[in-house]
């Protein structure tokens, strides 16, 4: 998806840099990868004064219109979801209430720097230039593989089940009773904005119906039903919730290999809430990468490499929440069987890049995840929901 209207970076953000820090000069760089928010990277010009910014040589710079900006301006969004970003990455500063969860973790969360509630320009630190587990994902294929087929698959492996243990790591401690508690409610009240629940529900809940429609389900109504439902279900077990876990929130430098340690980063915090954990942010973000299995074969390195993200993943996540099978946790599957197969459907039906086949085949595997969710707690536990290979790893393992 690109981004909608125009915006000049160096004009605005430029500008910006010049009333707050006008001791120093910067170049101005926009940076992809966002769909929310309009984005740039300023690097700072040789100066003998530190400037505001002291000895940060570069910065990450955000704006938040009041729209979606990968949208436009028929996407309205509060721009208060840029304080929800403020909030999220103070928690994890050095004066913030949980900045343990990602350092255990190996996991880097940018340090908040500055943020203008009525200008909506967020700045925070550079984490280098890094790219999105995305775009990583994407550039695998690419990669020459006449010799070396056996030897760079091993590597890959190694190293994407590395990113999958911290990722895994970070979100299980992320959503721990302790950490919510350490929040403590007065400043989880923060947490809520509307806004974004209306723009999940309206593009990821409200069209699946229609979604479905186009590839002639004949339980299109029923399915959807079953996603509104559990969309608007209240979850007891409510968690410090990421919001938007997806592989382009993942950021990682260049270094792979089994002896190298890369930077991986988790960044775009407007989504943070109180909200749901294995049902919510890990449903969400194995649903975006088993999209990628579903586009690839097994044994091609894209597909290897995911297959081993995921699994660091799920039972990183499993053994760090200590996970066990009860009937309370079949409910919470059930609920991620429901999350995950519709973010399966929403990525087969708007990938216009894809060709139809390739569309089809996720939809279709959404599904099977909508129908074996069956139409209520006690029908899925007697069904087929063993059969699965992605979300048992996240409560059934070693």
């Amino acid at each position: 998806m690109s981004l909608h209207s125009p915006f000049n970076h160096e004009d605005f953000f430029g500008a910006y840099l010049s009333e707050i820090d006008p001791s120093q000069s910067y170049v101005i760089e926009a940076v992809t990868g966002g769909l929310v928010n309009w984005t740039s990277r300023a690097t700072k010009l040789p100066c003998s004064s530190p400037g505001k910014f002291g000895n940060h040589k570069s910065l990450i710079l955000k704006y938040a219109p009041p729209y979606i900006a990968a949208i436009g301006e028929s996407a309205k969004f509060s721009p208060y979801r840029q304080t929800i970003e403020a909030q999220a990455l103070a928690l994890f500063g050095p004066s913030g209430n949980v900045p343990n969860v990602a350092a255990q973790s190996q996991i880097s969360v940018p340090d908040l720097l500055h943020y203008d509630a009525s200008a909506h320009v967020l700045i925070m630190s550079d984490l280098g230039r890094l790219h999105n587990l995305t775009q990583r994902l994407h550039s695998l294929q690419t990669q020459s593989l006449v010799s070396t087929l056996k030897s760079l698959t091993q590597e890959l492996e190694v190293s994407y089940s590395q990113i999958g243990t911290r990722l895994g790591s970070f979100f299980a401690a992320l959503h721990s009773q302790s950490t919510i508690s350490t929040i403590g409610s007065s400043r989880l009240s923060i947490f809520q904005n509307p806004d974004a629940r209306t723009a999940v529900y309206e593009n990821n809940v409200a069209p699946i119906e229609e979604f479905l429609h186009h590839y002639s389900f004949e339980d299109s109504a029923e399915l959807a039903a079953r996603v509104t439902a559990d969309f608007h279900a209240i979850d007891g077990n409510q968690v410090f919730s990421f919001g938007d876990a997806w592989s382009g929130a993942v950021i990682l430098s260049n270094d792979e290999g089994p002896d190298s340690q890369p930077t991986t980063g988790v960044v775009d915090w407007e989504f943070a809430n109180i909200g749901r954990g294995l049902n919510g942010d890990m449903a969400q973000l194995l649903a975006d990468l088993h999209s990628y299995l579903l586009e690839y074969a097994p044994g091609e390195v894209t597909y290897v490499a995911v297959k081993a993200l995921m699994k660091g993943i799920s039972s990183s996540y499993r053994q760090r929440r200590r996970i066990t099978e009860s009937e309370w946790e079949i409910g919470v599957l059930r609920s991620a069987f429901i999350l995950h197969g519709r973010e399966l459907i929403v990525a087969g039906a708007t990938a216009e890049e894809k060709t139809e086949e390739c569309r089809k085949v996720k939809v279709k595997k959404g599904v099977w995840y909508l129908r074996t969710a069956s139409k209520d707690i006690s029908e899925f536990e007697a069904g087929k929901w063993r059969e699965d290979e992605v979300l048992i790893g996240l409560v059934l393992g070693d």
